[in-house]
C-alpha cells in the first residue's frame, strides 16, 4: 500500500495525465529532435575549433616544411584567420585570383558560422520547450532522455559514416566540395602560389582527420556523461539507500 501510494504521488508530479498520449508523443519528438541536433552542433564546433587553432597550422607547416619556402607562414596564417573571423584587412602577398578565392572562402565560412549559430539557437529552443513540457521526475522523463540519446546515437553514426567515407575517397570528396562551393577555375593555382605552398592537399587531409578525431572525442565524452546520469548515478543512490525520485522511478517502471 505504501509503495502504491508513493507510485500514485509520483505519477501526479508528471505534467501529463495518463490519457494524454498525443502530448507525450509531441514531447518525445522534441526530445528526439534535440538528440539529432547535438551531433550536428558537435560537428560544427569541431570544424571551427580546428579551423581557428593556430597550433594545428604550425604543426602542419613543420610536417611539410612550409617554413622553407614561406618563412613568414605564421604571420600569414594569423592575418588570414583574422580575415576569416572578422573581415579585417590583410597584407598577404596574394595574386588577384588568390585574393578572390579567399573572399569566396570567407563567404562560405560565414554561412557555416550562421548555420552553426542557427542550429545552436534551435537546440536551445527545443531544449527549453522539452523541459517546459515535463514537470517533476518520473518514468516519462526517463523515456524522453532515452529517446534523445537514441536519436543522438543514430545521427552520430550517420555523420561518422559520412566523414569516414569522405576520408576514404578524399580526392573525390575534395574536388566535389570545391566544384559545389566555388566557380570552375577559381580554386586551381600554380604550385608556386602562396596558398598552395601554405595549404597543399596533405593539409586538408590532416585538417579533416583532426576535425573527425575532435568530433569523436567530444561525442564519446558526452556519451559517457549521459550513461553516468542515466544508469550509474541512480544506482549509486540506490546502493546507498537514498530513495531519489529517479531511482524510485526506475523501480516502479
Amino acid at each position: 500500500p505504501k509503495d502504491h501510494d508513493f507510485h500514485e504521488s509520483l505519477k501526479n508530479q508528471i505534467h501529463y495525465k495518463s490519457g494524454d498520449s498525443l502530448e507525450r508523443m509531441r514531447t518525445l519528438i522534441l526530445a528526439s529532435l534535440l538528440g539529432f541536433l547535438i551531433p550536428l552542433l558537435t560537428l560544427f564546433f569541431s570544424f571551427e575549433h580546428v579551423l581557428y587553432d593556430a597550433s594545428f597550422y604550425q604543426d602542419e607547416f613543420i610536417s611539410y616544411d612550409a617554413y622553407a619556402s614561406v618563412p613568414d607562414a605564421d604571420t600569414h596564417i594569423q592575418e588570414l584567420l583574422e580575415f576569416y573571423r572578422s573581415g579585417t584587412q590583410h597584407n598577404l602577398p596574394l595574386s588577384p585570383d588568390e585574393q578572390e578565392h579567399i573572399k569566396d572562402v570567407k563567404e562560405v565560412l560565414d554561412k557555416v558560422h550562421v548555420a552553426f549559430q542557427s542550429l545552436a539557437l534551435l537546440g536551445l529552443l527545443v531544449a527549453v520547450a522539452t523541459l517546459l513540457r515535463i514537470k517533476g521526475y518520473g518514468p516519462y522523463i526517463l523515456k524522453c532522455f532515452r529517446s534523445m540519446l537514441f536519436a543522438a546515437a543514430i545521427a552520430s553514426a550517420i555523420i561518422l559514416f559520412v566523414l569516414i567515407a569522405s576520408l576514404s575517397f578524399f580526392r573525390m570528396s575534395f574536388t566535389g566540395m570545391h566544384q559545389a562551393l566555388f566557380l570552375e577555375g577559381t580554386w586551381v593555382f600554380p604550385q608556386d602560389s602562396l596558398l598552395i605552398q601554405l595549404f597543399p592537399q596533405q593539409f586538408f587531409i590532416d585538417f579533416a582527420k583532426e576535425a573527425v578525431v575532435t568530433y569523436i572525442l567530444i561525442m564519446i565524452t558526452l556519451g559517457i556523461m549521459a550513461w553516468f546520469l542515466l544508469y550509474v548515478q541512480p544506482l549509486i543512490h540506490r546502493n546507498k539507500g537514498v530513495k531519489t525520485r529517479v531511482s524510485a522511478t526506475r523501480r516502479f517502471k
